[in-house]
């Protein structure tokens, strides 16, 4: 794997955080230029407060979930809550969290114009083309790395003599799909929401499995752990949602 770019020189840098900003970079262009559905009517100074903030939100609320996830570490050694902060790792579930928080009180403030479902459909997209370069820098880093394998995709993370499955790969195999219906549904006649409620049920269900193989996850009752209980639990709301909005008279096309 590759941690550093440029390592050994005056220019060494972390590639995590590159593709990290990388993913701030492609998702900003694609939320303020090229996501444009007649319905949302949103002004460019908008698109770039929603593109920006779920940026600042989703990096924050990452980094507060993994300290969250960390306290017993935090206990031993309070100084590893400044590099957590300021340098640590972010968990994608919780800039996902955090995110969708952010767009509902986004709305109320400045985008009245548009109903919550529109919000959550324009928002979607943009927050998983960053995910997906999260975890490019995370197969690079080679860290949320799975179970050990024989399967000849395994991959040999930090100079190891053991395969892993790569589940950072998993996930931007998720995601991508993801990214492809929200796209599919866009040119369709369905009800606000119907992107956003199917994108997050698939991802979902998908990262629940992913998450079955990884051994770094933070376990909240003997062998169940935090991620596939969350990914539980978005599932079937995204599904009770998607399900109440396609069978709610009042839904209206958004496209």
């Amino acid at each position: 794997m590759c941690p550093y770019l440029f390592h050994g020189t005056p220019y060494e840098l972390i590639t995590w955080d590159v593709c990290c900003w990388t993913g701030v970079i492609v998702g900003s262009i694609f939320g303020l230029f090229i996501i444009k559905p007649k319905d949302f009517k949103l002004s460019l100074k908008v698109r770039l407060i929603v593109t920006l903030g779920l940026v600042v939100v989703g990096m924050l609320g990452g980094r507060l979930v993994h300290i969250f996830l960390n306290l017993s570490r935090i206990m031993k050694d309070p100084n590893y809550l400044i590099h957590a902060l300021l340098n640590g790792p972010s968990a994608s579930l919780g800039t996902l969290f955090f995110d969708i928080i952010f767009i509902m009180v986004l709305k109320r403030k400045i985008a009245k114009n548009i109903g919550y479902l529109q919000a959550l459909d324009f928002a979607i997209p943009i927050l998983y083309l960053q995910l997906i370069f999260i975890r490019i820098g995370c197969f690079f880093n080679g860290c949320c790395s799975g179970a050990l394998t024989k399967v000849p995709w395994g991959f040999k993370f930090n100079g190891s003599h053991v395969a892993r499955h790569p589940t950072q790969l998993y996930s931007i195999i998720a995601l991508v799909l993801a990214i492809f219906m929200t796209i599919k549904i866009y040119r369709k006649d369905f009800p606000a929401g119907t992107a956003f409620f199917s994108s997050i049920a698939l991802y979902s269900f998908f990262r629940f499995f992913i998450e079955l193989l990884r051994v770094d996850s933070f376990k909240v009752f003997n062998n169940i752990t935090f991620a596939p209980l969350f990914m539980s639990v978005f599932f079937i709301f995204s599904l009770l949602g998607l399900i109440l909005n396609l069978r709610s008279k009042n839904g209206k096309p958004v496209h």
